[in-house]
């Protein structure tokens, strides 16, 4: 029964987007089975993501699998236990940005979207964070004929190495482009013309 919750659970929050079996093929080269370990038991697990208490999965497979990413223990036990995963997440925002920090933890990280990221810590959330800031402010300054492109091609390396290649399955759940695809790939072709342009 927790099984099914976990899964009526994460189609409610992505809706019911039928898996291809290049999805299923992506799923499984990039992420896991939920981990069933001495320390943290699958069912354990389940009854946690149940409860809201740990994220949902990342997908479904097209069979109702769950997968999560290869370290989706690491928050846990580098917290110490599921009672201190929440002070230690948001314990990486500054004071002054704790909506933040819960908005992060409450929409962002429960909700196992974070297929954005390799590996879904609050360093990396953050870092994804300022590298699209960074890539939106030097578009902005290259408009305004200030910028700079080696900064601009810096912005989009540093997304470019904490974000996986996404799968199509992606598209339909959020109802449109991916980080990828907006921030990495489009600002680089646009860029590319531009420069050939001058």
């Amino acid at each position: 029964m927790t099984l099914k919750r976990v899964q009526q659970l994460y189609l409610e929050l992505n809706g019911s987007h039928p898996m291809s079996a290049e999805d299923d093929a992506y799923v499984r080269r990039h992420f896991v089975p939920v981990p069933d370990t001495s320390d943290y038991p699958r069912d354990q697990l389940l009854t946690w993501m149940a409860q809201r208490e740990l994220p949902l999965p990342s997908y479904l497979l097209s069979d109702g699998t769950p997968m999560v990413h290869p370290d989706y223990l690491e928050p846990l036990r580098r917290a110490g236990s599921l009672g201190d995963l929440e002070a230690w997440f948001v314990g990486h925002w500054a004071e002054v940005e704790q909506d933040v920090a819960e908005e992060e933890w409450t929409h962002g990280y429960l909700s196992g979207q974070y297929v954005c990221l390799w590996s879904v810590t609050p360093e990396n959330i953050k870092a994804k964070t300022e590298a699209i800031e960074a890539i939106q402010a030097e578009i902005e300054a290259l408009q305004q004929g200030r910028g700079s492109r080696s900064r601009l091609a810096a912005a989009v390396d540093r997304l470019d190495a904490l974000e996986p290649p996404f799968t199509s399955y992606d598209e339909a759940r959020f109802g449109g482009p991916t980080s990828r695809q907006v921030w990495i790939e489009d600002v680089r072709a646009a860029h590319r013309r531009a420069a050939t342009v001058r």
